[in-house]
C-alpha cells in the first residue's frame, strides 16, 4: 500500500458518513480486506494490492435523497471522469493514485451500458453474483465509522464462484481466500459457508464446486461429497 492510502480511504469514508451516504454503501473487493484486517479478524493480513476502492450499492434506489456525488467528491480534491469505453463514473484522488468506483447488481438479462444511479448522480457497474455479498452483510467499526462489509464467509464464497472468469486475477483471489480461511474459524465458519452455499442457485453452485475441486478447498465438511460428484462427473 501506498504512503497516505489509507488515510485517504478512511477519509472518504467519512466524507460518505457526513453525506448520509454510509448506511446505503458496502465497501467490497480489497478494501473490504483492509477492514476485516484492521477491525474484525484479528491476524489477518490483507491482500491489497490494488488502487481500486469498490463500493456496492446493494440497492440502486438509495439512497432515498439525491447527493451530487461529483460535485461532492471534487470539493474534495477527487478528479471525475466518466471512462470513454464504458461510460462508468470514476473518481480518481491524485495524490494518492486511488480509484473509486461503484457496482450495483446486474438486473435481468443484463446490459451492457452502465446503471444510472440517479440520486448519486453517477453511473455504476452491473455485475452478476452480486447477491452472494449483499445479502450476508455485517457492520464494523472501524475507527469509530460504522461501515458495511460483507462477512468473511460470503466474500470467500463470491471470490470462488466469480474464480474461472477472473483471468490473470485469479491467483490474487486465491491467496485471498486462502488468507481468509487460515484466520477464521473453520469449526464455527462451517455452518456459515453451509447456509451461504445453499443459498447459491445452481450454477453458482457447479462455479463454486469447480473451483474448490480444482484449489483443493473445502468449505465445510458435506461439499466433499460435492467434490467427489463433481470428479467423477468430469472423469466420465
Amino acid at each position: 500500500m501506498s504512503y497516505g492510502q489509507a488515510d485517504v480511504f478512511l477519509n472518504l469514508l467519512k466524507i460518505f458518513q457526513t453525506q448520509g451516504l454510509l448506511r446505503d454503501v458496502m465497501v467490497v473487493g480489497s478494501w473490504a480486506e483492509y477492514i476485516y484486517e484492521r477491525a474484525y479478524l484479528p491476524g489477518f493480513r490483507a491482500n491489497l494490492k490494488t488502487r481500486d476502492i469498490d463500493f456496492l450499492l446493494p440497492n440502486i434506489k438509495r439512497p432515498n435523497k439525491y447527493i451530487d456525488l461529483p460535485s461532492t467528491l471534487e470539493k474534495e480534491n477527487y478528479l471525475f471522469r466518466q471512462d470513454v469505453l464504458n461510460g462508468l463514473t470514476i473518481f480518481f484522488h491524485p495524490e494518492s493514485r486511488l480509484e473509486v468506483e461503484f457496482l450495483v447488481r446486474e438486473m435481468g438479462r443484463g446490459q451492457i451500458a452502465p446503471y444510472d444511479v440517479q440520486n448519486l448522480n453517477i453511473k455504476a457497474q452491473g455485475l452478476r453474483h452480486m447477491d452472494i455479498l449483499c445479502d450476508n452483510p455485517i457492520i464494523v467499526d472501524l475507527n469509530n465509522i460504522k461501515v458495511i462489509v460483507p462477512l468473511p464467509e460470503a466474500y470467500v464464497v463470491h471470490k470462488m464462484v466469480i474464480s474461472e472468469k477472473r483471468g490473470n486475477k485469479k491467483e490474487k483471489d486465491l491467496r485471498s481466500i486462502t488468507n481468509l480461511l487460515l484466520s477464521l474459524d473453520a469449526q464455527k465458519s462451517a455452518p456459515v459457508f453451509k447456509r451461504i452455499y445453499e443459498q447459491l442457485s445452481k450454477k453458482e453452485k457447479t462455479m463454486l464446486n469447480l473451483t474448490s475441486n480444482r484449489a483443493g478447498i473445502i468449505l465445510f465438511p458435506e461439499q466433499f461429497l460435492d467434490l467427489k460428484k463433481l470428479r467423477n462427473e468430469m472423469e466420465r
